[in-house]
């Protein structure tokens, strides 16, 4: 896909998003929200497990360090970019430390390990004043005026595709291409002159980063943060996204997003709630099980017959 097709398409997405951000009813346009913000989180574990292979059960860790970072400078009353910028750093660096120290792990070993950190902070958030213990911490509105919600959920969006599209450039660069060799054989990588430690190391930053950037976002849509975001279960709803989108695909990673917020939606809708996580579990079976590249790769299916339909109707030359 050219550069200018990713203009085209990112720009595109950006746009029908603000316009559904105003015009949807308020539930709906928490919805969205929620979608855009997931799907940084979703573009983060991508990076991670589509691309290098790295199971991770610590993003987590990431997700609620971007939040509460926010929400305590956010009280303190600095600038909203600086919060989120300072909480995608801080978790850099945390992610910079525990990727190096666990390069040499693997597979259900390295998802053990990251696991460590969530619960970690799990704990030190609810013993801390600052972090407003076991009670949280509300944050306060980006705007204040009528139609706020309306507005942060376009910031949201816009802030999301900008990322979507950089992730994007990113993945068809030599970066995401190193990523890819690394994935398909670490050996083979290095043989073509990758520094595998690097880009697995850079990986787990560069995911790091965008789930905090996600964290930070969350608790604008949803207006207060809790330590449940540092608990395992949200690890793994990043991982379900990555995975039932499309592993080593962005636009997968927004269909991931798709899924996990609208499925237990729809069980809300109907007075089910207290069987989405039912719902979640048998909606990722039956997908991976029908589409194992995940709802990508339904997306491909669809696109591939419909330009074999468009080309069978077109006459045939005498």
């Amino acid at each position: 896909m050219s550069i200018k097709t990713q203009i085209i398409t990112w720009g595109s997405l950006l746009v029908l998003g603000i316009l559904a951000s105003f015009f949807l009813p308020p539930y709906f346009c928490y919805l969205l929200g929620l979608m855009a913000v997931y799907s940084l989180a979703s573009i983060g574990m991508n990076f991670l497990t589509g691309y290098t292979e790295q199971i991770s059960l610590g993003n987590a860790a990431f997700f609620g360090v971007g939040a509460y970072v926010f929400g305590i400078l956010q009280s303190l009353e600095v600038n909203s970019v600086l919060s989120i910028i300072a909480g995608a750093a801080l978790s850099g660096i945390i992610a910079f430390i525990v990727g190096f120290l666990t390069i040499r792990v693997k597979d259900i070993y390295l998802a053990v390990g990251t696991l460590a950190l969530p619960l970690l902070l799990l704990q030190v958030t609810k013993g801390m004043e600052i972090t407003g213990g076991t009670g949280g911490l509300s944050v306060l509105p980006l705007v204040e005026q009528e139609n706020a919600s309306s507005v942060e959920v376009a910031i949201i969006i816009v802030i999301a595709s900008i990322i979507g599209f950089v992730s994007t450039l990113i993945a068809n660069s030599f970066i995401g291409r190193a990523f890819h060799a690394t994935r398909l054989s670490e050996h083979g990588a290095v043989a073509r002159g990758i520094n595998v430690v690097k880009y697995k190391v850079l990986a787990f930053v560069l995911s790091a980063i965008l789930t905090s950037i996600s964290g930070s976002l969350y608790g604008v849509v949803v207006g207060y943060i809790t330590p449940e975001l540092f608990q395992v279960m949200v690890s793994v709803n990043f991982l379900i996204m990555a995975i039932v989108g499309g592993r080593g695909s962005i636009a997968g990673s927004l269909l991931g997003a798709a899924f996990l917020v609208l499925v237990p939606a729809l069980f809300n809708v109907f007075g089910l709630a207290q069987w989405q996580q039912l719902g979640l579990g048998i909606g990722m079976g039956v997908t991976l099980l029908l589409f194992p590249s995940g709802l990508i790769g339904l997306i491909s299916i669809v696109m591939k017959r419909r330009r074999v339909a468009v080309n069978e109707s077109k006459p045939v030359a005498s």
